[in-house]
């Protein structure tokens, strides 16, 4: 798991080669999150640092931004200004990104198509989908 908050990480899919991105930000109050192809020039976008004490996973282009999980939205993955709430707690854990919530596991929806990439939510742990809810996460020289 990522250790400490001068590492930044992609967090990539381990039934493609895409990783966690934030799709492109709008005037609502939160945004989604997708996967995408590694691009450069969505850099940005895709890095992470994973803070240990909060268990928040933390934007590169700004950690003020967190990921969080909003159940009664389907288990919809948002990055949000961070607050200290149980629903921007996960935890890395044998290649599973799980909520301190409720213990529900990262997942790619395959059918979830947005601009060439692949929507992601929180489900409940699958054997038969083992593949799209297990994670890679691979460091990257900042």
């Amino acid at each position: 798991p990522p250790r400490h908050m001068g590492q930044a990480f992609f967090i990539q899919s381990a039934s493609s080669t895409h990783v966690l991105d934030i799709r492109d930000r709008s005037s609502r109050p939160h945004t989604h999150l997708t996967t995408q192809t590694p691009n450069i020039i969505r850099d940005y976008n895709q890095k992470w640092h994973y803070d240990e004490k909060t268990k928040m996973i933390q934007s590169h282009m700004d950690q003020n931004l967190v990921v969080e999980y909003l159940p009664h939205e389907n288990g919809r993955l948002v990055v949000q200004n961070r607050h200290n709430g149980l629903t921007q707690q996960f935890l890395f854990k044998d290649s599973h990104i799980f909520s301190c919530y409720d213990g529900m596991v990262m997942d790619v929806l395959e059918g979830d198509r947005c601009r060439n990439g692949m929507g992601v939510c929180m489900r409940r742990r699958d054997p038969d989908r083992d593949r799209t809810q297990r994670w890679v996460i691979q460091k990257v020289a900042i």
